[in-house]
């Protein structure tokens, strides 16, 4: 049936879009790594300064609760 295939396609773009989320915050997670890891090697302490990410969209300055991206 047609409905059976866009029901297909809207599962198929929501996982699409998961996974590009998925990828936006571990790219985050990497950079915040990396960082920690120059810091170690220098002998530096790292200042963390305010970064709130959002675990829903990967974007700065918020954090997930307060975020108006759709979940």
């Amino acid at each position: 049936m047609v409905f059976d295939n866009v029901a297909s396609t809207v599962s198929v773009e929501d996982d699409l879009a998961s996974t590009k989320q998925f990828l936006k915050q571990l790219n985050n997670i990497k950079a915040d790594i990396s960082q920690l890891k120059s810091a170690k090697e220098s002998g530096g302490r790292t200042t963390r300064t305010d970064k709130k990410i959002c675990y829903n969209c990967g974007r700065p300055c918020h954090f997930s609760r307060d975020c108006r991206a759709h979940r």
